[in-house]
């Protein structure tokens, strides 16, 4: 899991009509808020009770997630966001940890991944 102060507390959740960009991956929807402005970078992951029903499969899937977000937080300080809000796509009983893998990798391959200066020759 990801330190508390790396999570999205209740109150600084971004409201729905709040401007953002969405990557939408095989098994895992990203939504991003805000620009990269000097505070360090918040993170989400919500799980409809109709998507799971039991609480216990909920926090797995959290679980699940925040352990990916953890083992990639370093990546994710170069994507020009503030807050990432995940959220599972389709049936979840079909997730595993690898397809959240994956898709976490095509999200920083895209988004997180700082160009570098071309030198001039």
């Amino acid at each position: 899991m990801i330190p508390q102060k790396l999570k999205i507390s209740r109150p600084s959740f971004p409201p729905y009509r709040e401007q953002k960009r969405a990557w939408t991956g095989n098994v895992i929807k990203i939504s991003c808020y805000g620009e990269e402005g000097g505070t360090e970078q918040s993170f989400a992951v919500v799980v409809s009770k109709k998507q799971f029903s039991a609480h216990v499969q909920r926090n797995y899937f959290k679980r699940i997630v925040f352990n990916e977000i953890k083992r990639t937080i370093n990546v994710f300080k170069n994507a020009p966001f503030g807050k990432f809000v995940f959220y599972p796509i389709g049936s979840v009983e079909s997730i595993t940890p690898h397809s959240i893998e994956i898709d976490v990798a095509g999200f920083v391959k895209q988004y997180a991944v700082k160009e570098t200066p071309h030198s001039p020759h």
